[in-house]
């Protein structure tokens, strides 16, 4: 008996089901990171009615040995280019550094957050604790002020470790371009 050219039962070839598309965010940069992780993301997306990529719970983008953000509250990050997007250099963080990507005000990540810079420390050249302590203490309120100058509100700074937090109710540039700091 010759054999039916027409598909049937016995001849059908299954093809792979297709991914279903997930707007998850993109991390290009080997040092940057995103909490939760791009996997975590598509994971939520897909088991959440309605998706998740445009609601993220306290969002965070960092990179290794410069800091990180918390957005706070719920972030859309559908299709974001994180490394596009945030940039961490020494002492500071810029996001939409090219003001034409920028959204308005609340808006991707144009939001509040919570900043923490890494590894700033003052230039420590003075000999004895008395005289440390009060140069702590006199960077520590340099920070303070450098914090009201960019319109940031200063939440704490950690000598030992070098992180200063500060929360911001937008994004412009943030962080120190100045020569107090250790190199």
């Amino acid at each position: 008996m010759p054999e039916s050219s027409e598909p049937g039962p016995s001849n059908q070839v299954a093809e792979p089901e297709a991914e279903p598309f997930v707007p998850t965010p993109k991390v290009t940069g080997s040092d940057y990171y995103i909490q939760p992780s791009p996997e975590e993301i598509r994971e939520r997306h897909l088991s959440t009615p309605g998706g998740y990529c445009h609601r993220v719970d306290n969002f965070v983008v960092g990179r290794k040995q410069h800091g990180e953000i918390r957005f706070i509250g719920r972030t859309d990050v559908r299709e974001l280019d994180v490394c596009d997007a945030v940039q961490f250099d020494k002492n500071q963080v810029i996001v939409y550094m090219d003001e034409s990507k920028k959204p308005g005000v609340g808006d991707g990540l144009n939001k509040p957050a919570e900043v923490t810079l890494f590894n700033i420390h003052w230039n420590d050249n003075l000999d004895g604790q008395e005289q440390q302590e009060q140069q702590q203490q006199q960077f520590e309120m340099m920070l303070r002020d450098e914090s009201e100058r960019q319109g940031s509100h200063f939440i704490s700074y950690d000598a030992a470790s070098g992180e200063w937090k500060f929360l911001v109710d937008h994004f412009s540039t943030f962080g120190l371009q100045c020569k107090t700091l250790a190199t």
